[in-house]
C-alpha cells in the first residue's frame, strides 16, 4: 500500500460543521481495459483534534492499494451528524500533484435522508486553474461577511462550477475591494462566455464586476450593469445572476 494525502475544506456555512465518522475511498480513471480500479484509504481523523468544523481546513495522511491517478473519490458516513464539504484535495506517493474534487451541488453527508445522502462521490472537472477576481461594490449594503457564492462559467460547449469563493482566514467582500480567488483542476470551457452566479447565506452582496482568468483561455470581465444585489433572501436580491461578455 502507499501514502494518500487529504485535504478537505468544510465552509462557513450554518450546520456545516460535523463531529461524524467520515470515510474515503478513491478511484482511478477507467484504462484501456475498461477497468476502473479502486482503494479503501480508510477514516478521515485526526485524534489529537476536531475535524471538520466551519470554515476550516483539516489535512489527513491515509493508506491504501496505489489506482494511479485518481479520477473520483467517494466519501461516506455511518453517522447522522450530517457534514457540508466544499472540497477535497487529494495526492498520494506515486501522484504526488494533488487533484481537486468541488462539491459542486452542495451536497450534505448524513444517515438521515432528511438531512443528506449516506454517500457522496465527486469527479475531476478537468485540468485548468481559474484565477477569478471579484471588485465589491462601494455602495451601502455591499459588503458581506456571510455570503457563499458559487459561480458556474460557461463556455459555447461546455460549463464548469468553482467551489465556494472563501479566502481562509479572511473576510471576503468587504466593501470596495478586490479579492482573487484560485479554483483548480475545472474543466477548460473553451473560451468563457458567461458566468451564473449563485449565493447562499444569509446577507447581502453587490459585485461591481468579475474577472475570469485561467491557465489557456483569455481573460473575461464581466460587469454588472445593473447593479444587482444578490442574497439568497428574495426580499434584500436575486439568489441567482447571469453576466454575459
Amino acid at each position: 500500500s502507499i501514502s494518500y494525502y487529504v485535504e478537505t475544506k468544510t465552509p462557513g456555512k450554518t450546520h456545516a460543521e460535523s463531529d461524524g465518522k467520515i470515510y474515503a475511498k478513491v478511484f482511478s480513471a477507467r484504462n484501456k481495459l475498461g477497468e476502473i480500479k479502486s482503494a479503501d484509504i480508510g477514516r478521515l481523523d485526526n485524534a489529537s483534534k476536531d475535524d471538520f468544523q466551519k470554515g476550516n481546513i483539516d489535512s489527513f495522511t491515509l493508506s491504501g492499494t496505489d489506482v494511479g491517478i485518481i479520477e473520483c473519490v467517494e466519501i461516506r458516513t455511518t453517522q447522522s451528524d450530517a457534514w457540508l464539504v466544499d472540497y477535497l484535495a487529494i495526492s498520494s506517493q506515486t501522484h504526488p500533484y494533488a487533484q481537486h474534487f468541488y462539491n459542486t451541488a452542495s451536497s450534505f453527508i448524513s444517515t438521515d435522508s432528511s438531512e443528506g445522502k449516506s454517500k457522496l462521490k465527486l469527479c475531476i472537472q478537468g485540468y485548468e486553474t481559474y484565477y477569478i477576481t471579484t471588485k465589491t461594490s462601494t455602495k451601502d449594503d455591499s459588503g458581506s461577511n456571510h455570503s457563499l457564492l458559487k459561480i458556474k462559467i460557461e463556455g459555447s460547449h461546455a460549463t464548469t462550477t468553482t467551489g465556494y469563493f472563501d479566502n481562509v482566514n479572511r473576510d471576503d467582500f468587504e466593501r470596495g475591494t478586490e479579492e482573487t480567488f484560485v479554483f483548480r483542476d475545472l474543466k477548460n470551457v473553451d473560451g468563457v462566455k458567461c458566468i451564473t452566479m449563485t449565493v447562499e447565506g444569509d446577507d447581502m452582496l453587490r459585485l461591481d464586476w468579475v474577472k475570469v482568468e485561467s491557465t489557456t483561455q483569455p481573460t473575461k470581465k464581466f460587469y454588472n450593469k445593473n447593479n444587482t444585489k444578490l442574497s439568497s433572501d428574495s426580499s434584500e436580491g436575486s439568489k441567482k445572476l447571469r453576466l454575459c461578455s
